[in-house]
């Protein structure tokens, strides 16, 4: 379906002071009602439409009628570029105000745009648009009951000489459909498809043209061919141009996936009506074309036409200058706001000439204007009354849980077991009440990120510091719904780029990039942790909540597992993943060796082919005995996809499904490919599932949701680890937000692209379950256990005595409970199979267990 649009003029407004900030939201008092508009123009509510909206005509004086909204367009990602603090409001006309009654012919008009932003190119060369990531409307709220409202003022016309006589205009059209991501990654969507169908035929018209004066055509197409391929475009019957676009290495899975090309033109239709006609050049069989936009910049003359009609110049633009407008043919009560400025409209007062209205004004800035026959209007839609609410006003919290409004009471529930259980302050806010106050009720990422912004600043150096965000809901790719079982509860950033596997991305970090300096394409230095819960049901919002409480405060929980961690290494690439992993548990093994290290190398196993291909069941079904046996943390590095941890058929979404260790949870830390991809709602990955397991799985994931690299991966887990075992300065463990955010930084700028592709998925306030006091043991067989030992022999009794201490040594002589020991086989060195021509790895390892079991301890000792 074709649609074409007309322009909208989006103000640009610069600032380069700091950030405002209102201390309370206008929302926090009076009534309110929610409308949205989709086009840019002159809006009509009439009483038939408060009355829908629930106001109760009778109830309200006119006069007090006000309408917030702060127009088209996104937020700015760069934290440094203004935008509006809270809804501003919005200059009306209120027809029939007068009497103080609002009767039943009475009437409402307000300026609205079109969630579109057109602005004039840097070079003044003509205008562009930027279609809106998140939303295909525009919102604007009205209130009857907190004070005078806001009107539109006349705007005198200048009695000075004009230096510029304007009788013609710019107009802007544009073509743009954004139906299809072919990767399923970044923003860029793409309409048409040119495969089956080569040829589309795209109406235009420009009433009233300059046929003197050229349009310019921007067009922006991509292909996916593995030849060069082209496009014919043609203006009724004339061939315009034939731009081209670069092949792709088709069968290279880091390779481009398809190529752009943008293009631009002048050309002469003759005629105001007209066609466009594109056609694509396939040059080989597995060719796909697609049509990103059509703009076009065209003169036309300054007479008026339709029942609204939007107007500018940008050729009388310049410093001092002063210009006199001429609009021809206007309908008897027509009427003309200035619109520059679309949040404080002006009437501009004209001056009537032989079927003419004239004025004069400045145009040392350009203009935008509207005139409209004022008999017929545009209607916005009515979206719902909103509750009173003030997030400007909300204190700090040390956690903030975002959540989608389906989730609410499960969030809640989260925050008050943290207040309960973890002495932390926390505070559950909505995507809808967000988007009300920092994005005037549309969807935005940036909104989310300014609001999180806003409560860190207010919170620092106080007991309530903002520490860690939960984002309680899954994501998308598409944050639209234009595609089936839609999963954009609340949302995540993309990437610009969405034709480079190795260089697009999602990340939830862009809303812990905080600073003045941060913010574009998500780039920066975390200042608080985050994560997120990819629930898509409120039955599995209430089974992971269950799961986190479970893990905190269930006593099944508080078992040997606790100081087990088990490296897993996939077989490929030279054996640099299982270096990799020997590396990071030989520096455990060395520096905190009260941990158990168990090693699953996959080439220390058995390769199995069957008609599926190559599989590790012997590896398998260790990894499954690992997770029923417990550790705290399993790390995996090597390759893998989103529906299992490896190629092999290891660790797959169907095991991960079956999993019960519900009560010896991990913490995955998977280096590998996609994984933990939490935006694409046609699969639940296996980093997913984990988390969604209500009887099994892991209590967080630490997961890549993109394709990325060995050794950047191996770079940011080095510094995962470093901090891993660490002790805050009250001798309390990092939670996982933190840890996260830590190791993020260390990583520093160099790997930005590769280490935005990991996410944490859970919950980023939980504390791993890490032994919370110290064993010490005094004597093994009646002799100091500091002292030289000797070797322990088979068959031999042995005794051993000690205490339980705090982190400083205090023996806690009011403990009682329960210890479980484990009895180690020396440690020993093996050799790996060397499977597929791979050099067999050497590496050592001490998983032999001769004795295990549990004894009391009573007033500290045993």
């Amino acid at each position: 379906m074709k649609k074409i649009f007309s322009l909208q003029l989006m103000l640009a407004l610069f600032c380069f002071c700091s950030w405002a900030q209102t201390s309370n939201s206008v929302l926090t008092n009076g009534t309110w009602y929610k409308i949205a508009v989709s086009k840019t123009g002159v809006y009509k509510i009439t009483s038939n439409d408060l009355i829908n909206m629930g106001v109760d005509l009778n109830s309200i004086n006119p006069k007090y009628i006000r309408i917030y909204g702060n127009g088209a367009g996104m937020l700015p990602e760069p934290n440094s570029l203004f935008r509006q603090d809270d809804l501003i409001e919005n200059a009306i006309e209120v027809i029939g105000e007068n009497d103080n009654v609002f009767d039943l012919n009475d009437y409402i008009l307000f300026y609205g745009q079109s969630p579109v932003e057109i602005s004039l190119k840097a070079d003044s060369s003509g205008f562009e648009h930027q279609m809106n990531y998140y939303t295909d409307s525009t919102y604007y709220f009205l209130n009857t009951d907190i004070g005078l409202g806001k009107r539109i003022q006349d705007k005198s016309s200048l009695s000075d000489l004009p230096t510029h006589t304007v009788t013609s205009f710019d107009d802007f059209q544009y073509h743009e459909i954004d139906s299809v991501n072919i990767m399923q990654t970044g923003k860029l969507w793409l309409g048409e498809r040119f495969d089956t169908v080569l040829t589309y035929i795209y109406p235009f018209l420009f009433s009233n043209f300059d046929t003197l004066t050229p349009i310019n055509l921007s067009l922006s197409v991509a292909a996916r061919a593995d030849v060069q391929s082209s496009f014919s475009v043609y203006a009724n019957t004339q061939n315009i141009f034939n731009p081209t676009v670069s092949a792709v290495i088709i069968f290279s899975p880091t390779s481009t996936y398809a190529s752009q090309t943008t293009s631009n033109i002048d050309f002469n239709p003759h005629s105001e009506a007209f066609q466009l006609s594109i056609t694509y050049n396939k040059e080989s069989a597995i060719a796909i074309g697609w049509l990103n936009y059509i703009e076009l910049n065209a003169r036309r003359k300054l007479i008026m036409s339709g029942n609204q009609m939007s107007f500018r110049d940008r050729l009388s633009l310049g410093t001092g200058n002063i210009s006199k407008f001429i609009l021809t043919n206007p309908p008897t009560e027509t009427v003309i706001w200035d619109v520059s400025d679309p949040l404080n409209v002006k009437k501009q007062a004209t001056v009537t000439a032989s079927n003419s209205l004239e004025f004069i004004t400045n145009t040392d800035t350009l203009k935008e204007f509207i005139a409209f026959d004022n008999l017929t209007f545009l209607t916005p839609q009515i979206v719902k009354a909103i509750v009173n609410q003030n997030l400007h006003g909300l204190s700090s919290a040390n956690l903030i849980i975002v959540t989608n409004p389906l989730f609410i009471n499960e969030a809640q529930q989260l925050a008050d077991h943290h207040i309960n259980h973890d002495n932390i302050s926390a505070a559950v806010v909505t995507t809808d009440q967000i988007y009300n106050e920092f994005s005037s009720g549309a969807q935005d990422i940036s909104a989310i990120r300014d609001f999180i912004r806003l409560k860190f600043q207010t919170g620092q150096n106080t007991d309530d510091s903002l520490v860690n965000v939960l984002l309680f809901g899954d994501a998308s790719y598409d944050y639209k719904n234009r595609i089936p079982n839609n999963s954009n509860f609340v949302p995540t950033f993309e990437a610009t780029s969405s034709f480079h596997p190795t260089a697009s991305f999602a990340t939830d970090d862009f809303f812990t990039l905080l600073d003045s300096t941060e913010g574009e394409e998500s780039s920066g230095i975390m200042d608080i942790g985050i994560g997120r819960l990819p629930v898509r049901t409120k039955a599995e919002a209430q089974d992971v909540v269950n799961k986190i409480i479970h893990y905190s405060t269930n006593s099944n929980c508080l078992k040997n597992w606790r100081t087990n961690l088990c490296f897993i290494a996939d077989d490929e690439d030279g054996n640099i993943h299982m270096a990799q992993s020997s590396y990071i548990s030989n520096n455990i093994d060395t520096t905190n060796s009260c941990f158990n290290i168990n090693k699953i190398f996959f080439d220390d196993y058995v390769e199995v082919q069957d008609t599926s291909g190559y599989s590790y069941p012997d590896a398998n079904a260790a990894i499954d005995h690992q997770l029923n046996e417990g550790n705290l943390l399993i790390n995996y590095i090597g390759h893998g996809n989103e529906i299992g941890l490896a190629h092999e058929n290891v660790l797959s979404n169907s095991d991960i499904q079956n999993l019960t260790n519900i009560e010896n949870l991990p913490l995955f830390y998977v280096a590998t490919a996609e994984f933990g991809r939490y935006d694409n709602p046609a699969i639940i990955s296996g980093g997913e599932n984990l988390i969604l397991n209500s009887q099994g799985g892991s209590i967080g994931a630490i997961v890549p949701a993109r394709l990325t690299y060995a050794q950047q991966n191996f770079a940011l887990f080095q510094n995962f680890m470093y901090t891993f075992f660490e002790l805050k300065q009250n001798g309390e463990h990092y939670s996982i937000g933190e840890l996260y955010k830590t190791a993020k930084n260390a990583t520093g700028t160099g790997f930005d692209i590769n280490k935005k592709c990991f996410s944490l998925l859970g919950d980023p306030a939980i504390v791993l379950s890490f032994p919370q006091y110290q064993v010490l043991t005094s004597q093994i067989n009646g002799v100091n256990a500091q002292g030289p030992l000797d070797t322990l022999n088979q068959g031999e009794t042995v005794s051993i005595e000690g205490s339980i201490a705090d982190n400083d040594g205090n023996i806690l002589n009011n403990f009682n409970g329960t210890i479980y020991y484990r009895f180690y086989d020396m440690m020993r060195n093996d050799t790996t199979l060397g499977n597929n021509g791979n050099i067999p790895f050497n590496f050592h390892r001490q998983d032999s267990i001769l004795l295990q079991g549990s004894e009391p301890i009573v007033n500290g000792t045993f």
